[in-house]
């Protein structure tokens, strides 16, 4: 099954491009898969997955001379496909464009350094598996080697003995391990100017030839082979202390593990010191005899012992000297006396030891925090292992770990299935793991960073699982990767409690706190009993926060009276986890039936909530209403110094996305619309299985409203099929929209590209006003198949400072003007009509708002700078006689002079009716893009659903990614069904 999850992970992983990317120049959407870090220009995108790689400026890369993650000194390696931690490698692409620094094994929450002689760029790896990026980039920062003084000349002489500012790691270039010797590859002019070398401060003999199998022996190799200069030593134990001096040189380290080449070298040993002729040893003083054992007897100082790992034994040794098997006496491992064996193959996991051939005493594998007892010539000598390393621990200190569970779940209802938030069938995938964190500690006190993820890979615990207080609920926790999630079919109301149990390396039950999980009746609880003071969380400022519990409120109380949120209730959560939404009212595409009040005294933020279609929200008598990442069915009705905000985040004073408008908002006498980025999913996101086709406008206005600060408004440009695009804003016969002074209303009708066959009108007026000392926007949405929208339409009056209005592209351009009947009084600005798009034109005008967020910068500055060019022009109070096609010239080069192509989708060229054969060239190989489109997201999303149906656990680190790719997925080949059944290339 294996090669079949691997398959499948590699179709999925292969749809994530196409879900991610703009096909033909048809379909696209927001992309992150490259994130740009405006604030520097060294680090160019980061990608994850098996290996995690930087693409960087191509001269910082070259010039790098240190590498650190954590601290910890990284080494160069050559190979491209080395799969050793600790290792790093420099990478460029064959066509010599892209230039990265390449690692394996890196984890979130790691700290990278990359220093150069003059620079030091550092930053934390935020998602090692992140297909949108691995660096968190608010942690980027550079700043100069000398920045505290100025930086010493690494080959000016330092005073003798005294370690100058070089850095040492530049003289190593790789280290070979085998099982008998290393060979340490180096600076070809350090390794020729080599005079001599001490290990454990006993002078070891250079040999002639490259043969070496005893100790106290170096072969010094000046360029012999294609690998470079180097070092040949018999192999290292765990401790050594190596010196190699030159005549103006010593260079030394500590050996960590003489096994592994990543790790070979102890953190923080490698130092480099200038010396001069009188700190060199006698040259004639003697030298150990080779093949004989280093370092004094233990009857000459006190015995201590080292831990050697490889992957065919783990072995016990004296630091100096030899092991003599008959004064060992007792041996104990995480308090557990180890019995004696003949063959060391039969330690592995095994409470047993045995001796080798040479002696030497062979043990199960130490894991971090293991603790060691040696009784060895009538003495008991305590460690612990840590750092790779036996620390004594002479007053047996016993390691007591912590385990606890970090978050909350989200509640549940009685019924539910598939409660972490898996669906199956064609499109029905929501991201909703439902689980929470496990952390773990050896620290008696321990603070906040001493809590470590326990993800059940290390060696501290055995027979973790996660236990429920009532197994019959039908609630299943399971424990995986770091968390613990919910599985089951929810059959039993009530609070059950949910913790995990472990047992550490010494033995010892380890038992987590608890967390509770609320099990609801759907339909039992009534909106107005749990909207009281007790269910809600008090913060510092005296206001209340409410988790709703339960997730989902169908019913507001039995009166059938409107239900008023409490004054001191400032903010009301779906959920904690974004794109898991709460639930209020029920499906229906009816006028409202239930009322919920956000009047005087009330300041109210939604988060993360879906508000259906029988919910209608007043919003009155100086109470506040914020939406953040939460979508309304309903209606929202605004008046009497009542506000609200769409999109706004307060505590910044910065517009955001996430929340939109599926219903209407209607601004009634003194209502007032904040800064605000609402945008309508109408026709596009369903209640349930109740799908819209509506074209009435986002705000309606029936009163004297506001405007404050900047508030963008854009209709839904979903297929509407024969019904127009949904229009922005419509201002009735008793209605007037004020934009007060230095505030902004920009206004975009539905329809773009291929979506929408009438584009919306961007402002209706019935006998309505737009007044104020402010600025309005109003863009028609395209109609590519019929008739594009109209920028104003209707009867009514506009007296503002400034206006842009344009109508909308189609076939039958919309006008800037729909109407003689629309006035205006000293408005300065310009009037745009639609056009006739051509193979020149850009997809999208390029003052269209066409994704979620706010209209981009370029494109509010372009329509600035037409109104700056505009000011002193008057708007006349009928549409224009000459058209003004190119107000906003788009960016490339200059449009070829005589006629031009009008779109390949229209068939027909500007100037007549005649066929152009590149029209139907054009045409069929977009509509070949499509179907090849639709064909490879189907594969993509039969292969991510293989995986996650299949191979949870194994997935699981993705999981939330192959979920988004799914949807991403679904979105392309529904909108390529749409456009496909326009051009009659499938049926209805």
């Amino acid at each position: 099954m294996k090669n079949k999850y691997r398959l499948a992970l590699c179709l999925a992983l292969s749809g994530a491009v196409l879900a991610g990317t703009t096909k033909g120049g048809v379909i696209s959407y927001d992309s992150s898969s490259i994130i740009s870090y405006a604030s520097q220009n060294r680090i160019k995108r980061s990608t994850g997955g098996t290996f995690q790689r930087v693409y960087m400026d191509k001269d910082f890369l070259e010039s790098i001379k240190s590498v650190k993650v954590n601290d910890e000194t990284y080494i160069k390696t050559e190979k491209s496909n080395s799969f050793q931690t600790k290792l790093y490698y420099l990478r460029i692409y064959e066509d010599g464009n892209e230039y990265s620094i390449q690692f394996y094994g890196l984890q979130a929450g790691d700290k990278v350094t990359l220093e150069t002689d003059t620079v030091s760029l550092k930053f934390k790896i935020k998602d090692p598996q992140g297909f949108s990026g691995i660096i968190d980039p608010n942690t980027i920062s550079e700043e100069p080697i000398n920045k505290g003084g100025a930086k010493p000349d690494p080959g000016q002489k330092q005073p003798d003995g005294q370690a100058g500012t070089e850095d040492a790691s530049k003289y190593i270039k790789k280290i070979e391990t085998s099982l008998r010797t290393t060979t340490i590859r180096m600076d070809d002019d350090f390794v020729k100017s080599i005079e001599s070398i001490e290990v454990n401060g006993k002078k070891w003999k250079e040999k002639s030839g490259s043969g070496i199998s005893d100790k106290g022996l170096y072969y010094l190799n000046k360029g012999d082979d294609a690998d470079g200069c180097g070092v040949k030593f018999a192999k290292f134990a765990e401790g050594d202390r190596v010196v190699i001096k030159t005549k103006d040189k010593e260079l030394s380290f500590t050996v960590a593990n003489p096994s592994d080449s990543a790790s070979f070298i102890e953190k923080g040993s490698l130092k480099v010191k200038n010396i001069s002729a009188k700190t060199q040893p006698d040259p004639a003083g003697k030298e150990d005899e080779p093949g004989k054992s280093q370092g004094e007897s233990p009857e000459e100082k006190d015995i201590s012992f080292v831990y050697a790992s490889s992957p065919f034994k783990n072995t016990i040794k004296l630091s100096k000297g030899k092991f003599e098997k008959s004064k060992l006496e007792k041996l104990i491992i995480n308090g557990v006396v180890q019995t004696e064996i003949s063959s060391p193959s039969g330690t592995f996991g095994r409470d047993k030891y045995a001796f080798s051939e040479d002696g030497e005493l062979c043990i199960r594998a130490l894991g971090k925090n293991h603790t060691l007892s040696i009784t060895y010539a009538g003495k008991e000598y305590n460690y612990i292992y840590d750092g790779n390393k036996l620390v004594e621990n002479k007053d047996k200190k016993e390691i007591n770990y912590k385990i606890k569970l970090h978050g909350e779940f989200d509640s549940l209802l009685v019924g539910q299935k598939k409660i972490d938030g898996y669906t199956g069938g064609s499109v029905s995938i929501s991201n909703n793991p439902n689980s929470v964190s496990v952390k773990y500690t050896d620290k008696d006190e321990p603070k906040k960073e001493d809590w470590k993820k326990l993800d059940g890979k290390g060696s501290e615990f055995t027979n973790i699982k996660a236990v429920i207080s009532d197994p019959e609920s039908g609630i299943v926790p399971t424990f995986n990767y770091g968390s613990i999630s919910l599985n089951g079919d929810v059959n039993k109301e009530g609070t059950f409690q949910i913790w995990l149990e472990a047992t550490d390396v010494f033995g010892k039950k380890i038992i987590s706190n608890k967390v509770d999980c609320h099990v609801y009746k759907e339909g039992k609880d009534k909106l107005e009993d749990l909207l009281i003071t007790d269910n809600f969380r008090q913060t510092k400022d005296g206001k209340y926060m409410w988790d709703m519990r339960p997730w989902r409120v169908t019913k507001f109380n039995d009166s059938g009276k409107e239900v008023n949120v409490p004054k001191g209730l400032k903010a009301w959560f779906g959920s904690h986890k974004k794109d898991v939404y709460g639930e209020l009212g029920f499906e229906t595409l009816e006028e409202p039936s239930q009322t919920l009040v956000v009047g005087e005294g009330a300041n109210l933020t939604f988060k993360n909530m879906k508000i259906f279609g029988s919910v209608k929200i007043i919003v009155k008598d100086g109470g506040v209403l914020n939406l953040d990442n939460s979508v309304v069915f309903g209606k929202i009705e605004v008046s009497n110094g009542g506000k609200i905000n769409v999109n706004y985040n307060p505590y910044n004073n910065k517009i955001t996305d996430g929340a939109s408008i599926s219903g209407q908002i209607v601004l009634k006498d003194g209502a007032i619309l904040g800064k605000s980025s609402i945008y309508s999913n109408t026709n596009w996101l369903g209640q349930g299985k109740l799908v819209n086709t509506n074209d009435k406008p986002v705000i309606k206005v029936e009163g004297k409203a506001k405007i404050e600060g900047e508030v963008y408004v854009r209709g839904d440009h979903a297929a509407t099929h024969s019904k127009h695009g949904q229009p922005a804003l419509e201002v009735g016969p008793n209605g007037e929209v004020e934009i007060g002074e230095k505030s902004s209303l920009y206004l975009y009708g539905g329809g773009i590209n291929h979506l929408t066959e009438v584009g919306g009108d961007a402002l209706i007026l019935k006998g309505g006003k737009i007044t104020g000392k402010g600025k309005l926007v109003a863009v028609a949405g395209e109609g590519i198949e019929r008739q594009g929208g109209n920028g104003v339409s209707g009867t009514g009056t506009i007296s503002v400072a400034k206006a842009y209005i344009r109508g909308g592209n189609g076939k039958k351009p919309g006008k800037a003007l729909g109407s003689d009947k629309i006035k205006f009084d000293e408005t300065k600005g310009l009037t745009i009509d639609g056009k006739v798009p051509t193979t020149y034109d850009q997809p999208v005008p390029e003052d269209y708002w066409h994704n979620t967020f706010r209209p981009l910068e370029k494109v509010i500055n372009k329509i600035n700078s037409a109104l700056e060019e505009n000011k002193d022009k008057p708007i006349k109070s009928s549409p224009a006689d000459k058209k003004e096609t190119n107000p906003v010239a788009p960016s490339g080069n200059k449009k070829p002079a005589g006629k031009q192509r009008t779109h390949s989708t229209y068939g027909t060229s500007q100037g007549g009716s005649t066929k152009d054969s590149s029209q139907k060239r054009d045409l069929k190989k977009y509509i070949d893009q499509l179907k090849e489109a639709m064909m490879e997201n189907k594969i993509a999303i039969k292969s991510a659903k293989f995986l996650l149906e299949n191979a949870p656990k194994q997935v699981a680190p993705v999981r939330d990614k192959l979920i988004k790719l799914v949807e991403n997925a679904n979105n392309i080949i529904e909108k390529s069904q749409n456009i496909l059944k326009k051009l009659g290339e499938i049926e209805d």
